[in-house]
């Protein structure tokens, strides 16, 4: 017995220390496959370097350095990739704030404000009080044409770092889209003293172009972008900048500097896309295409180039070139938004089989994928697809329930299309995710109500929300009307009458008091409010409460 214990213990220690050689071989291996990355990227050798990458992340897709390695090829590709990776990397290290800014700042480069917003709202709160935090907030609601949150956060930054010129220019930048002409000229004035400091000089010429040629002041803007290009850190978008002034003032040397921008451009599938998203907004889009279908092998089949030549055969809606230029295509992490450009050419040829096939591909490449379902949300919604739109919306509430913006846009959609099913659905899931948002809990409770969905237990889940606050007028309204299906008409009217004057005056509250007001023999009062009525957006059921009440009044 002893001899076979002894067995087995001698069999353990030497599977052990196999384990601990393989595992240490592992790590090895992926050091090594990083380092090997890091030499061919110092001998600008991209393909071996990506190979490299490839490998250990094969090994382990956990691997920091190999993922921001990645997201440094995507964004020098202006590869919508970049967001992935960078996406991945907040995902490994939640906590940290340059790998956060980085996303957020890839993400509002791509237009993806979602993400971007996303990012800084998992900040920590002793985060959110840095000159980099608010910065990026700022750029965030510039985005958006909030400025005047983005002023506020910018001023914030300055006040943080008063001797920071990135912080005045950004300020300055800002002051350069308002309304006021004195505070434009003072902010071209700072613009142009930022321009003398090495630090921050590009990027001030960069907005003192963009500047005159916003204001359609194409011959300052020329004077501008000369001295930009003339920096030894200006970069290709610059020149694409210039281009668009050269367009602007029916210059006559545009030709010649698209065609040196095309040369330059062929061999670099980051830079051919610039280009060719510039011709195909001021050119035909049979023109772009030729152009693009002329570009080296290696360039034309890289990401991002057919996303390009997709967007040229849409344009062109040649969707049988469409379909047979991205039958082979391999657009790596991006496969969805092939198989979504698929089924637009099926849906557009009329041939709903196949576009329903390639739509569930699409969904399916990209469900797992918080970032990917936005870029799917964006197409969707640019192309007006209502029903894949609501595909994504569900899929990213589904998924990820933690994004609130998701479950507005869906509440909003249903709600108008008065799905009130649907949204009955979509408040019981947002309930079981979390327990404690009471809008949801009310929300879940009327639309219960209205169904006569007894088994969610409207009238507990209306008592717990008005509980909670009772001055909230659509709280009070769902629990005045629960009362009133439980036949207590008096307890109803004294719950909802404890609202202010204008809180009942609201059109959609107003269709409650006034549906209670007639069930409690007031019909002459209810009048008027049912009148009210008239201008809220209401579900089917509340419509057929309201039309009642109005008979009986």
């Amino acid at each position: 017995m002893r001899r076979l214990l002894t067995g087995f213990l001698c069999l353990a220690l030497v599977f052990v220390a196999g384990f601990a050689g393989y595992r240490g071989y592992k790590i090895w291996k992926q050091k090594h496959l990083v380092k090997m990355a890091q030499a061919f990227i110092a001998r600008s050798d991209a393909p071996n370097a990506l190979l490299c990458l490839r490998q250990a992340l094969q090994s382990n897709p956990n691997n920091l350095e190999a993922c921001r390695l990645m997201a440094s090829f995507a964004e020098a590709a202006r590869s919508p990739q970049a967001v992935i990776w960078r996406s991945r990397l907040v995902e490994l290290r939640p906590d940290s704030l340059p790998d956060r800014l980085a996303l957020a700042r890839t993400a509002l480069a791509a237009g993806d404000a979602v993400t971007a917003q996303k990012a800084l709202t998992g900040m920590k709160e002793s985060q959110q009080k840095t000159a980099v935090y608010q910065l990026m907030a700022g750029a965030i609601d510039l985005s958006a044409h909030r400025f005047s949150e983005a002023e506020q956060h910018i001023s914030e930054a300055a006040r943080l770092e008063p001797t920071n010129a990135a912080c005045q220019l950004d300020l300055a930048t800002l002051r350069l889209r308002k309304e006021d002409p004195l505070a434009r000229a003072q902010a071209r004035a700072t613009m142009n003293t930022l321009a003398a400091n090495p630090t921050v000089r590009c990027e001030a010429l960069r907005q003192l172009t963009i500047d005159a040629l916003r204001n359609t002041n194409t011959a300052i803007a020329l004077v501008f972008s000369d001295n930009l290009l003339k920096e030894t850190n200006s970069v290709f978008t610059d020149r694409m900048l210039h281009l668009d002034i050269l367009r602007a003032a029916t210059n006559i040397g545009q030709g010649t500097f698209l065609a040196r921008l095309q040369f330059e451009s062929a061999g670099n599938p980051a830079k051919a896309y610039e280009v060719a998203k510039w011709m195909l907004a001021a050119t035909r889009a049979g023109t772009t295409l030729a152009w693009i279908k002329s570009l080296p092998a290696a360039t034309r089949t890289n990401l991002p180039v057919p996303l390009a030549e997709a967007d040229c055969y849409m344009a062109l809606k040649d969707w049988a070139g469409l379909l047979t230029s991205s039958a082979s295509q391999i657009w790596g992490d991006l496969d969805c938004m092939r198989l979504t450009c698929r089924a637009r050419a099926y849906k557009e040829q009329g041939q709903a089989g196949s576009e329903k096939a390639e739509w569930l591909a699409a969904m399916k490449a990209a469900q797992t994928r918080r970032e990917l379902l936005v870029q799917l949300y964006n197409t969707t919604t640019g192309w007006r697809w209502a029903p894949e739109r609501e595909d994504v919306l569900w899929a990213i509430v589904n998924r990820f329930p933690k994004e609130q913006w998701a479950v507005q846009a869906l509440t909003a959609w249903l709600f108008e299309e008065k799905r009130t099913r649907s949204l009955l659905t979509l408040f019981g899931q947002t309930v079981q995710n979390d327990s404690t948002n009471m809008a949801a809990l009310n929300n879940l409770a009327i639309t219960a109500l209205l169904l006569e969905a007894w088994e969610k237990k409207p009238h507990e889940l209306a008592q717990a929300a008005y509980a909670k606050s009772p001055t909230n007028a659509s709280f009070a309204s769902t629990y005045a009307y629960s009362l009133l299906v439980q036949k207590k008409p008096e307890a109803a009217l004294k719950t909802i009458e404890r609202l202010k004057p204008e809180q009942l005056a609201e059109p959609s509250i107003a269709a409650y008091y006034g549906i209670i007001l007639t069930a409690s023999g007031h019909g002459d009062k209810a009048k008027n409010y049912l009148d009210l009525a008239s201008k809220a957006k209401l579900l089917p059921e509340e419509e057929k409460l309201v039309e009642k009440a109005r008979k009986k009044s």
